[in-house]
């Protein structure tokens, strides 16, 4: 839902070049799922660990070269579902992004409420009053992962507190 939320705020003109980032085990367990994936959703799977091997794919390698293509990615810091509602750390993954990228706006978005439309592990949508708020463009004063990583959290946190 969350995903299919924000895709849903982009202008259909530019939607082709906004990719969503989804794991590849969940997403892609089946052909028809990655079918559905990549031709509904636009959405680019990656396998969840990052490369130990020259034969492996690295996931940041994957969505590092979409940005340098000049397409938009959709990623979730936090790495995967964790407690509904609950924000947990974020995850590398957005630091070394960063970092590979420094001239690429990040957009922090918060989804209030999404996650009671459709409860984790429940196949019904239900009926919710839900917002999706754009923050500003990150301004990174330092490209150290673990301070890309705390500003991006800093800034979502920062959207979370003028909703409540």
């Amino acid at each position: 839902m969350d995903t299919m939320a924000i895709m849903s705020s982009i202008p259909s003109r530019y939607i082709y070049r906004v990719h969503p980032v989804a794991a590849e085990d969940f997403f892609g367990g089946s052909r028809f799922k990655k079918i559905l994936m990549r031709y509904m959703v636009n959405a680019t799977l990656i396998p969840r660990k990052r490369a130990n091997s020259d034969e492996d794919i690295d996931p940041i390698e994957v969505m590092s070269n979409l940005l340098k293509r000049g397409r938009s990615i959709i990623i979730y810091p936090e790495g995967s579902r964790g407690v509904p509602g609950v924000m947990t750390d974020f995850k590398k993954g957005i630091g070394y992004l960063v970092k590979q990228n420094p001239t690429v706006d990040v957009i922090p978005v918060y989804l209030d409420g999404l996650h009671k439309t459709l409860p984790k592990g429940k196949n019904l949508i239900l009926p919710y009053n839900c917002r999706i708020i754009f923050g500003n463009v990150i301004n990174f004063d330092s490209f150290d992962l673990k301070d890309i990583i705390k500003t991006t959290e800093k800034a979502i946190h920062k959207i979370k507190s003028l909703v409540e």
